[in-house]
């Protein structure tokens, strides 16, 4: 059995041995290369499974971890969100090799991979995006007697992408998004406000939708803005500080072998639990130096920002769910700073992972929520009892300029002004190394879905389909899932474009699961055809009837779910225009109550709450919900 990761891998040991056994647990290697993929080998229950019992197994890791990383004001540092992305891929990916070896029995084994698991990113127990776990469960005794070798090829990889970031709009401007456009030229103009009647500064840590519509309106008001990196982002330190890890293999060995007996005996073998136990045990012991000296970053970061705007009583920021953010807002606090988190995205208190992760949420590193929508400040209150409601940016509520964007948008994709055009948005991730645990679904599930949305549905209808896959790469052989399919004349790839600049382009979109996309998918004003699963990233159970009031909606565990979505595609656009618009009323509600929020202007609305708060010892709304 020769386990490949790419095609420069799957070429090197060809021109090396000439044949053999060649598997891959990338899904998207095997249907290019026609290899065997073993993540196949899974059931869908095991791996939901899996990504349950990760949660736990984190929870029991960060009590025994925790304590010892913690060095802020003697508080404790939860380390879950780091902890439960390594466990769930741990767990999951040693899943997917123990299948392998017991459905294909081999004699030996080769791994001919991009790299083994190692360090990367901002935090200590980061493997990074493209390094593979099996040559590093084999080193530890994974495979007992069976012998291995490991053969590092280096594939060459576009790298890691991710179309969210202000900086990769600016260098596909050829789209001309208008709204970044008018967005930069009013920031642009507030700069040259009179800075002279500044009452103070506040400083901006990251950078949002809301926070850029925030910016302008404080200025207004007389305030000075500073821009500071998002606290996430201010990375690791490079080199380790020194660490007290005294017992700290064996206190998390006792623990792990427990959990392990306990709860997945009949998916490893005893020689197996014992390797991830091992991995497990040597990633903690290894990254909590790093992770200590990442806490103490985050503190002298929140001192210097202390330092350098005159002792603000403020901080705005967005994306705080990582320890160090605990760390920072922990220290803000003492020096007499008020944190006030911007959400990001609507997922909150829509999405089962939201809630079923809240403990380890950037809700407890605040002291104030400016939530988007009533569904997701009533979901924070319990963890953030300040909550204020602010609602969607305008940006994402509305297109500026529809016609025009409408036509430089379908100019960029070469479509014609007569073509009726289904945008497919995708929502689902591959996860890789990156897997949040919690019924996200395998990568072969996910892969398969998207498939058969090409090959079964896109295929068969009357209209031009732009199929547009999600913005972030995870192997190192990752294509855009419709690029590996046969031609098909009525689908465009539109590959990883950003979506929310493209919009315009659509008569019908289709997109699937609660995230942010579909707030920008109501946005552009057609009609949305919204797809849900309970096996695959599902929604809370209370919140799923008001979607099937709301949208037009298919449930795509229903066998017959390609043939429903088809017939319905292949109405005139008239009619799927009347089915939306029969929804209309129930919409509404739901719009204003869970993706939009209240009317208004969502940067005006949070300005004017950050001087109450400025004006007040104690917020004066513990939460306000319209």
């Amino acid at each position: 059995m020769i386990v490949v990761d790419s095609p420069t891998a799957l070429r090197f040991h060809r021109m090396q041995h000439h044949a053999g056994d060649y598997v891959s647990d990338n899904p998207f290697l095997a249907k290019a290369e026609k290899l065997q993929c073993l993540e196949r080998f899974l059931k869908a229950e095991l791996v939901a499974r899996l990504g349950d019992l990760s949660l736990k197994l984190t929870k029991e890791i960060d009590y025994v971890l925790a304590p010892r990383v913690s060095c802020v004001d003697s508080s404790i540092i939860s380390n879950e969100r780091a902890v439960r992305v390594f466990v769930s891929s741990l767990l999951h990916r040693s899943a997917v090799l123990g299948a392998g070896l017991q459905n294909l029995s081999p004699k030996k084994v080769g791994f001919v991979v991009h790299a083994p698991w190692g360090g990367g990113g901002n935090h200590s127990f980061d493997v990074g995006r493209f390094g593979h776990p099996f040559p590093t469960l084999a080193d530890e005794g994974f495979l007992g007697d069976l012998p291995y070798q490991t053969t590092i090829v280096r594939a060459p990889s576009e790298g890691a992408f991710n179309d969210t970031s202000s900086n990769s709009l600016l260098a596909r401007i050829s789209v001309i998004p208008v709204d970044v456009l008018l967005y930069m030229l009013q920031r642009r103009l507030c700069n040259f406000l009179p800075n002279s009647g500044a009452r103070k500064k506040i400083p901006i840590l990251g950078d949002s939708e809301l926070l850029r519509e925030i910016s302008p309106e404080l200025k207004k008001r007389g305030w000075l803005p500073v821009h500071y990196p998002a606290v996430a982002g201010i990375g690791r330190p490079s080199e380790s500080i020194e660490f007290d890890h005294e017992n700290l293999y064996e206190a998390l060995s006792d623990v792990i072998r427990r959990f392990l007996e306990t709860n997945v005996s009949d998916v490893f073998s005893s020689v197996q639990m014992l390797a991830i136990e091992k991995v497990l045990c040597s990633r903690m012991v290894a990254g909590a130096p790093y992770l200590c000296g990442a806490i103490k970053s985050a503190v002298e970061y929140a001192e210097r920002i202390h330092s350098e705007n005159e002792r603000p009583q403020l901080v705005l920021t967005s994306a705080m769910s990582h320890a160090v953010c605990s760390a920072f807002h922990k220290r803000a606090k003492s020096l007499g700073m008020k944190v006030i988190l911007c959400e990001h995205g609507i997922a909150k208190g829509l999405a089962e992972l939201s809630s079923a992760t809240i403990s380890s949420s950037e809700l407890s590193n605040c002291d104030v929520f400016l939530a988007l929508t009533s569904q997701s400040a009533d979901f924070a209150s319990e963890s953030c009892p300040v909550t204020k409601v602010v609602g969607t940016p305008k940006q994402v509520r509305k297109v500026a300029f529809p016609s025009v964007q409408r036509y430089l948008a379908r100019k960029r994709l070469c479509l014609s002004s007569t073509d009726t055009t289904v945008f497919h948005v995708s929502t689902l991730p591959f996860y890789g190394n990156q897997r949040p645990g919690f019924r996200v679904g395998s990568e072969s599930e996910i892969f398969d879905l998207e498939a058969r949305f090409i090959e079964h549905v896109y295929k068969n209808i009357n209209k031009k389909v732009l199929f547009k896959s999600y913005p972030t790469r995870r192997f190192p052989f990752h294509p855009t899932i419709a690029s590996i399919f046969p031609e098909i004349p009525n689908v465009q790839d539109v590959g990883m474009e950003d979506f929310r600049y493209l919009r315009t382009a659509a008569d019908i979109i289709v997109t699937g699961t609660a995230t942010s996309t579909i707030a920008w998918c109501l946005g552009a004003n057609v009609p949305v055809i919204w797809w849900y699963s309970r096996k695959i990233s599902p929604v809370l159970a209370d919140i799923l009837p008001e979607f099937e009031k709301s949208l037009i909606c298919f449930d795509v565990d229903n066998p017959s779910f390609e043939r429903d979505i088809q017939n319905l595609l292949n109405r005139p656009l008239a009619e799927i225009q009347r089915v939306w618009d029969s929804k209309k009323l129930f919409r509404n509600d739901f719009l204003k109550n869970a993706i939009f929020g209240p009317d208004g202007y969502a940067g005006n609305i949070a300005a004017q709450y950050i001087e109450q708060i400025d004006k007040s010892v104690e917020c004066p709304v513990t939460r306000e919900i319209f």
